[in-house]
């Protein structure tokens, strides 16, 4: 099976498996009013963090991927053969005559993974806070479920 096939059904599996851990972890216990409060202002600091860190990125990646691009197309040759790593039904990516079409994909290619990479974190973020509540609640109940709580959050 080729890898264009095998690498999307893994991530898809990859990520079934994340949505079925976080499930798991947010139908938990949430503890008492007070983990709870605590946990809200966690959780709002938290956010205003990752706002501010992601405004910056976001910055910064429009300027790396212009930066990508330009470099892209004034060095880069593309390959004659590239015709030949592509999925079926995709031709004539390019030739050298192209080396701008290159370097516009690449250079958003780069801003989809920094907005994937931007959601995972995001996601991260909010699911390691609402999963350390549960795992503070589920530690008043014994170690083997805070441990295991702690481990799928």
């Amino acid at each position: 099976m080729s890898m264009i096939v095998v690498v999307p059904i893994a991530g898809v599996f990859a990520i079934l498996f994340a949505v079925f851990l976080m499930w798991d972890v947010l139908r938990r216990d949430s503890g008492n009013a007070q983990m709870q409060d605590i946990a809200e202002r966690i959780l709002e600091g938290a956010k205003a963090f990752i706002s501010r860190q992601y405004r910056t990125i976001a910055i910064l990646s429009v300027f790396a991927a212009i930066a990508v691009a330009v470099v892209l197309r004034l060095v880069t040759d593309v390959p004659p053969d590239i015709n030949h790593h592509l999925p079926n039904g995709i031709t004539n990516a390019g030739d050298n005559s192209d080396k701008l079409g290159l370097a516009w994909r690449t250079a958003v290619a780069f801003l989809v993974g920094a907005a994937c990479s931007g959601v995972a974190g995001v996601v991260g973020m909010y699911v390691s806070v609402k999963s350390n509540l549960r795992t503070a609640a589920a530690a008043m109940k014994g170690l083997s479920p805070a441990v295991q709580t702690a481990m799928r959050g």
